[in-house]
């Protein structure tokens, strides 16, 4: 059964590139600007070195990427969402390691924190 999960929650992972790289945009030719929370920048060294390299890969692949921190039965959990409007996306979820984590409902995590919005997201106040 856990390999099962983890390959489903693999092959969504793909998927869920593979709908970044293809959605697009009117305003593709606009200045990039990815929006990352100010508070997390003076934090950096607290996330995981993974966190940062999936933000840094963010930057170059989509303008809809969505990366929260959250509470999920008292563990940090790291979700990768979208913003994309057209995109039929999926939510991942990952422990502190970058493992999936299986998580029922969006509603079960606690203390969500915005980490990383793309271009076309809304922004981070």
């Amino acid at each position: 059964m856990l390999t099962r999960n983890i390959l489903l929650n693999a092959a969504m992972a793909i998927c869920l590139l593979v709908t970044f790289s293809n959605c697009s945009s009117d305003n593709d030719n606009k200045e990039s600007n990815p929006l990352i929370n100010p508070k997390y920048s003076q934090t950096i060294a607290k996330e995981p070195a993974w966190v940062e390299t999936k933000i840094t890969e963010s930057k170059d692949l989509s303008i809809y990427v969505i990366i929260d921190k959250g509470t999920y039965n008292d563990n940090t959990v790291y979700i990768f969402s979208s913003c994309c409007p057209l995109c039929d996306a999926i939510t991942l979820y990952y422990d502190k390691d970058g493992n999936p984590v299986e998580v029922a409902s969006y509603k079960d995590v606690t203390d969500v924190t915005p980490l990383y919005r793309g271009t076309d997201c809304t922004p981070i106040e």
